[in-house]
């Protein structure tokens, strides 16, 4: 090889790396702006409302005050605060992976295939993004902001929440009473029916039966927190009767005033359980409802 052609062939390679490094400098820096997928900032107070179009099961998520519905059911404000932050992380992972309108049915991010997510407050939409497939090896999806050319694959939380069936967005938790507030309680199974009353340090029965404490404990314990295992499906609810419920049981507190008022309806797995002034059905398991309405015989004191 002679000289002249040793230097080209260095000269051609010096060019090709200053290219390359020029390149990578320029996707790391994003100075193109569009390398990466940002969304602004979304403070859960400034967001009044979140909707994501599905094909199956949109949702409409509304804030009022402190607390969030979706679709007229009471919403878990923790899933909806915990997704607005992973929107808003900057440091979540995305890839431009095209821009040609070609790609977009392929990718699902087109008009047509895709699933539409909008973020609103003060009257104004914040992100306006479509979501479409899953990524390679069902990590991520991708997603193209409205009005945008380019289509990114996103990965992490705020991709996979995106994703999420709308049960995860519903707030599960049917009561949160600490038994010190519960003065009686009412229990209804059928033909059975007692009540279970505060007296003194200790509970009682009707007919002067006195209440085993430790066992009242363990039963009022339940509604500290109590959570239900699911929610029907649409095609349920016909066949969901709670007039007249299977079970029911009514929690007042010392004054005589109403805490809850739960009724309960068996289903081929478990029961649904609905509070009264609630439109809200939730699943609960058998040996769940078995310890919240309990047999009269099981507390008795021995």
């Amino acid at each position: 090889m002679s000289p002249t052609t040793l230097k080209r062939l260095v000269l051609a390679l010096a060019v090709l790396i200053a290219a390359w490094f020029l390149l990578r400098g320029m996707r790391d820096t994003g100075a193109d702006g569009r390398e990466t997928l940002s969304l602004a900032a979304l403070p859960p107070t400034a967001i009044d409302q979140i909707v994501l179009v599905r094909a199956l099961d949109s949702l409409d998520m509304i804030r009022n005050g402190s607390e969030w519905s979706v679709n007229g059911n009471p919403a878990s404000r923790t899933a909806i605060e915990a997704f607005l932050a992973a929107a808003s992380d900057t440091s979540f992972a995305s890839e431009l992976v095209a821009r040609s309108p070609a790609s977009y049915q392929r990718l699902g991010v087109d008009s047509a295939t895709g699933h539409r997510l909008t973020i609103s407050g003060g009257g104004k939409v914040i992100v306006d993004l479509w979501q479409g497939e899953r990524g390679p090896d069902l990590d991520g999806f991708y997603f193209r902001a409205a009005g945008e050319s380019g289509v990114f694959l996103v990965r992490g939380r705020f991709a996979e929440m995106s994703g999420q069936p709308g049960d995860e967005w519903r707030d599960r938790q049917l009561a949160r009473i600490p038994a010190a507030s519960i003065g009686a309680v009412q229990v209804e199974r059928g033909r059975e029916s007692y009540r279970l009353s505060r007296s003194g340090a200790g509970w009682s029965l009707a007919g002067g039966k006195i209440a085993d404490s430790t066992k009242v404990a363990r039963f009022l314990a339940l509604y500290a927190d109590l959570r239900a295992t699911g929610f029907p499906d649409a095609a349920d609810l016909p066949a969901i009767r709670f007039d007249p419920a299977e079970r029911i049981v009514t929690l007042r507190d010392t004054t005589g005033q109403p805490l809850l008022a739960l009724r309960l309806d068996s289903a081929q797995v478990g029961f649904w359980a609905q509070a009264k002034g609630s439109p809200a059905v939730y699943r609960l398991e058998s040996r769940i409802v078995e310890l919240m309405a309990p047999a009269e015989s099981t507390l008795v004191a021995r």
